[in-house]
């Protein structure tokens, strides 16, 4: 593979990355990341021009321009490397291939506009055949197939189909998918069961596990059972052949039992679907389809009811009340994902809960973990982080917040923006951001941190915005290398242009044939200096981008400075408090040791704890 410049249209000195042509590329993905590394630049900053597409035969690498039905057929691509436009920005849309590589289904993404109109329709055209050309669909291209149309009359009917619809403007409000491309080979399969919510959950989470139920909610297709079919020779869409051996044994389709209260069965196209009726936890085992009543539980373990996934997004709603509060109503290394859950009874070891909203009447073990956005726990002694919480007591427990109050503390870490307690006692690490409230302070041996880090979000945004600096640090470094290079080049052939030009002015005056060595060096040295200039502007871009992300956390620390810590009773025995700042980064530390009643903040000017 060999890179060309190309001539780029505009004026010496526009910010614009030059067109290059790329030839016979088989992996134009990786080349296009490449030039992403090599100019430091966004992803899908770049795109490109299909200029000729080239068959071949993977066995022989020959290419050739005519072939049999039984042939197996691979692409190279002359290509050229641009800018992406505007509206190539706003065709938001994803490729997907069935397992067989015979049935290929676009989805066009949420917020994408959809149009008939001819511009739009070839716009998106050309946006397909790129990604067919990055994820290696063989497009045809010989003069019998009419390969163009087809693909445009499936974008018509597609879109006419949706923005027909009542409910759905030309603004897609969810993605929209429907099959693009199918290949002539035909897989001989068995009747096949696909259970959907599994599926999705294995997909979304690249992990599988045992024994466990999944969220649906209304008229979700929960299990597709695919009727047998003899299949037929042919090349799939990836260019490969295969041959069928047609046999009559296949298999009746398989009969699943099911609860017609629960799921309708429908006939679809190759055979028949499973519809939930209502919301809830669906398993499939040994051909039999069942939902489980979340609202009415006793306990989950992997015995009775194995794990519940997927519910968190669905909105299910689990109630868990265990007949004896003390024993474990989620049992050992269960996971649980609902939208709400209500508890009353214990959290087991490795056990761990995400949902959006939490009540634990119970105690969780020290090996849990809880996730939600609001959260309520009796006594825990695990791990939680949540961004709105209360704790009735806490011993030796993690806790990550936005806002917690704890009647009762007893060591552990908390991290928080805003924390109040009743009562602490001893060898707490309390991590803040804006406000400690402290009704009762009655042991020693605490740890209190005004730290830029203590809100999980800002922990998140500090970790990201200083990796971003770093990476901006090490491309800005690439580029001025580059740079240098080209400045080198520059400084050494401006004479030698000058005196050219110079010719070529003469010759034009005198109207004489000007040398097309004297052009091409000319021409050269104006596409060295657009190129130099292009990495000046991506300097001068990522700098601003380090500056912005840079503002960013002086914004975290400036507001720290505003943080008070409260204590309404005397400070017993020896406690410590420290404050840590990023703008210089530095810390403070002041001893409290028997203190009477005070409040602690931040001398704005000195960066120095202070009591008042």
């Amino acid at each position: 593979m060999f890179i060309d410049y190309i001539q780029s249209v505009g004026v010496l000195g526009m910010q614009k990355f030059n067109p290059l042509i790329i030839r016979n590329c088989d992996e134009i993905t990786k080349a296009l990341g490449q030039l992403h590394e090599l100019y430091a630049l966004d992803s899908y900053s770049l795109n490109f021009d299909i200029l000729e597409i080239k068959t071949f035969n993977p066995d022989t690498q020959e290419e050739i321009t005519t072939y049999d039905t039984n042939d197996n057929l691979r692409q190279k691509f002359d290509i050229s490397v641009r800018d992406r436009t505007e509206s190539e920005h706003k065709i938001f849309l994803e490729l997907a291939l069935d397992r067989y590589n015979t049935k290929l289904t676009l989805t066009f993404k949420k917020g994408m506009t959809l149009s008939l109109d001819e511009t739009f329709l070839e716009t998106l055209y050309n946006e397909l055949l790129r990604n067919f050309a990055t994820q290696k669909i063989f497009i045809d291209t010989t003069e019998s197939n009419n390969f163009k149309t087809g693909i445009i009359e499936n974008l018509k009917n597609a879109i006419q189909r949706i923005i027909e619809n009542p409910t759905q403007s030309t603004v897609l409000e969810k993605n929209e998918s429907f099959e693009i491309l199918r290949s002539s080979y035909i897989p001989r399969l068995e009747s096949k069961t696909y259970f959907h919510p599994k599926i999705l959950w294995e997909q979304q989470n690249q992990t599988n596990i045992e024994f466990a139920s999944y969220a649906v909610v209304r008229d979700e297709l929960v299990l597709e059972v695919l009727a047998p079919c003899s299949g037929e020779s042919g090349r799939d869409l990836l260019g490969d052949y295969h041959e069928v051996n047609i046999k009559q044994d296949n298999k009746q389709l398989a009969e699943i039992v099911f609860d017609e209260k629960i799921f309708r069965k429908e006939q679809i196209n190759d055979g028949v679907g499973f519809y939930a009726l209502t919301t809830g936890y669906v398993s499939f085992n040994d051909n039999k389809l069942s939902m489980l009543d979340s609202q009415n539980l006793t306990e989950i373990n992997i015995r009775t009811t194995g794990h519940l996934l997927g519910g968190k997004e669905k909105a299910t709603y689990v109630n868990i009340t265990c007949s004896n509060p003390q024993d474990d109503a989620v049992g050992q290394g269960i996971i649980l994902e609902a939208g709400n859950v209500d508890i009353v009874g214990c959290i087991g070891e490795k056990a761990k809960i995400l949902a959006n909203n939490i009540k634990i009447h119970g105690q969780t073990h020290q090996r849990s973990y809880i996730q939600a956005h609001t959260c309520e726990i009796d006594f825990h002694k695990g791990s939680v982080q949540s961004e709105e919480l209360k704790i009735q007591q806490c011993e030796l427990g993690n806790i990550d917040a936005g806002n917690v109050k704890i009647d009762e503390v007893s060591g552990g870490n908390i991290h928080a923006k805003n924390i109040t307690i009743n009562k602490l006692h001893s060898n707490t690490k309390l991590y803040v951001s804006q406000t400690l409230d402290i009704a009762l302070l009655d042991g020693g041996g605490n740890e209190i941190y005004i730290s830029p880090s203590a809100y999980f979000e800002d922990r998140k945004k500090i970790d990201e915005d200083t990796q971003f600096m770093q990476e901006c640090v090490e491309k800005i470094n690439r580029l001025i290398e580059s740079l240098n290079k080209d400045n080198t080049k520059i400084k050494q052939a401006k004479p030698i242009i000058k005196q050219l030009r110079s010719i070529i002015e003469k010759n034009n005056q005198l109207n004489q044939p000007i040398d097309k060595r004297m052009t091409k060096a000319v021409a050269e040295y104006i596409m060295l200096v657009r190129h130099a200039n292009f990495l000046k502007h991506r300097i001068l871009q990522i700098q601003e981008s380090a500056k912005t992300c840079n503002r960013e956390l002086k914004n975290i620390d400036e507001n720290l400075k505003n943080a008070t810590i409260n204590c309404h009773s005397k400070w017993n025995n020896h406690n410590e408090i420290f404050y840590d700042y990023l703008f210089p980064k530095g810390r403070d530390m002041m001893s409290l040791e028997n203190e009477e009643e005070c409040s602690i903040g931040i001398d704005k000017n000195t960066l120095k704890l202070t009591k008042f």
